[in-house]
């Protein structure tokens, strides 16, 4: 082969590899990000990385959809110091009519091994769980989630943040 063929095989494969990676970007871009964002997503700190048993977490969320389904889910951030697999939350719902429901999420950490569950890179981690699936709000208003530790400690340590997050759900089967 001459280097003048050479050259022609470089270039139609040059060539493939751009269109294949223009392609997969393309793809990625309509998959990814076109995505719709979240109805609700809010996030709240706990001071020197500790949070009080007596000292729950509220997110206040106004639904004006009654129709509409909803996936909601809890984004921990924690540090590797923290001394537990997993972290046991208590929920509690309040309608805007005042009335209540409560619900025990077991939110597993780490494997048996100690590896983190979540993404991250250096010592904290990002951790997205869900906690229900197609959800419907029965009423207008204000709906206010409190969000307890249950780990019986006092002042649980190696915790960032709490976050919650509602994104209108597909179709339900």
């Amino acid at each position: 082969m001459d280097s003048r063929e050479n050259e022609e095989e470089n270039r139609g494969t040059n060539q493939m590899r751009i269109k294949a990676n223009l392609l997969l970007f393309s793809l990625g871009f309509i998959l990814f990000g076109c995505s719709e964002p979240p109805y609700f997503e809010e996030y709240k700190s706990f001071e020197a990385q500790v949070w009080a048993e007596d000292e729950p977490v509220e997110f206040e969320v106004m639904v004006e959809d009654t129709t509409a389904f909803y996936d909601l889910n809890l984004h921990l951030r924690h540090a590797h110091d923290y001394p537990y697999r997993n972290m046991y939350t208590f929920i509690t719902l309040v309608f805007p009519n005042q009335k209540t429901m409560r619900d025990t999420l077991n939110i597993w950490m780490s494997d048996p091994a100690g590896r983190w569950y979540g993404e991250g890179i250096s010592s904290v981690k990002n951790l997205g769980v869900r906690y229900k699936e197609k959800v419907q709000f029965p009423l207008k208003g204000k709906y206010i989630f409190e969000v307890k530790q249950g780990m019986r400690d006092e002042y649980l340590k190696g915790l960032e943040n709490l976050g919650l997050e509602i994104r209108k759900s597909e179709i339900p089967e």
